[in-house]
């Protein structure tokens, strides 16, 4: 099995300019803050904590397998549970090297699910649908745990948060509703592509199902992603008392949300160096001093990301071997 080539040159200029950026950002932190007191605070971390943060982390991705799950059977493409699993961690793997980071985990996932049935349009759509109905709730659990939170500080988390909401909210419920398509009409040579076994005819086909799905499964997808977001919030909060860090959970709750949020941008490998400035920033006014914060910001990428990718990593060998080319009816499947 191959995978899409990554690129050419500049593709791997940027790739070096992203990770330049990452060295950078770590540089500055480790040497303003320093790496001895760090590693102190590293050294106290606690086994069990970490562990379970690992567990906590793998939950939150069989949940949002089985989210997605639901997602894929309305589209009628064959993956099981499993299967979904499998793929949502080898998609943290892919992501810790590809120039594209998360997003290009997130394509990976979607060309190796569309790869039977060659039926991308419709895979992309379960795709894109799954990652913004995991990014609403990010964004609306953060900014509810800020307003209940009685030693919230700061007027920007709140605004971050805000907009990230309603951003991707209207996001998703413009493409849901039928508006993209309206406005993908519009576009030019937008006749020629939207016929059938067409990109635009077969992306509109794929939201006309996930529009038509019964309101029963709509809650399921909604209570789903709750549950891997608290799951994440769970982790994160464990990683935290394996460092005895005097943070409430309430609190730690809406800035794992700001945090992440800023980690997706696409600056560094991974949010290296942006999630770690972050986190000493953040946890300061609560009298997180700057080698634990690092630590705990390390942790988060140790446990939550670089061990789950790994994980991916050895199941993904594992299941390249098994994998077969697809088969004369798979390839006369409908496309679309």
């Amino acid at each position: 099995m191959r995978l899409p080539r990554p690129g050419g040159s500049p593709r791997a200029a940027l790739l070096a300019l992203r990770l330049a950026v990452a060295a950078a950002l770590l540089g500055w932190l480790f040497h303003r803050i320093g790496w001895g007191e760090v590693r102190d605070a590293l050294a106290t971390a606690r086994p069990g904590f970490l562990a379970g943060a690992l567990a906590a982390t793998l939950a939150a991705h069989l949940v949002a397998a089985v989210r997605l799950r639901l997602l894929a059977r309305a589209q009628d493409l064959p993956a099981s549970v499993p299967e979904l699993f499998a793929l949502n961690l080898a998609a943290v793997f892919y992501g810790l090297f590809l120039p594209g980071g998360n997003f290009a985990g997130t394509a990976v996932r979607a060309w190796k699910l569309a790869r039977g049935t060659r039926r991308y349009a419709a895979t992309g759509v379960t795709v894109l649908i799954d990652r913004l109905l995991a990014t609403v709730p990010l964004c609306a659990v953060g900014l509810l745990f800020w307003i209940v939170d009685e030693h919230r500080t700061g007027k920007a988390a709140p605004v971050l948060l805000l907009a990230a909401t309603a951003a991707v909210a209207a996001l998703t419920a413009g493409l849901v509703s039928g508006r993209a398509r309206a406005l993908a009409a519009r576009l030019p040579g937008a006749d020629r592509l939207a016929g059938p076994g067409r990109p635009l005819g077969g992306a509109a086909q794929a939201l006309a199902l996930v529009r038509a799905l019964p309101p029963r499964t709509g809650a399921s997808l909604v209570a789903l992603t709750i549950a891997a977001t608290l799951l994440g919030i769970v982790a994160t909060w464990w990683l935290a008392v394996a460092l005895q860090l005097p943070v409430p959970f309430v609190t730690l709750a809406w800035v794992r949300s700001v945090v992440m949020l800023l980690a997706m941008l696409p600056v560094t490998i991974s949010g290296l160096g942006v999630r770690e400035g972050a986190l000493v920033a953040l946890l300061a006014p609560y009298g997180v001093l700057g080698p634990d914060a690092l630590a705990l910001a390390l942790l988060v990428f140790g446990v939550t990301v670089a061990a789950v990718g790994v994980v991916g990593g050895v199941v993904e060998a594992a299941r390249v071997p098994r994998e077969r080319a697809p088969t004369v009816d798979e390839r006369r499947g409908v496309r679309g």
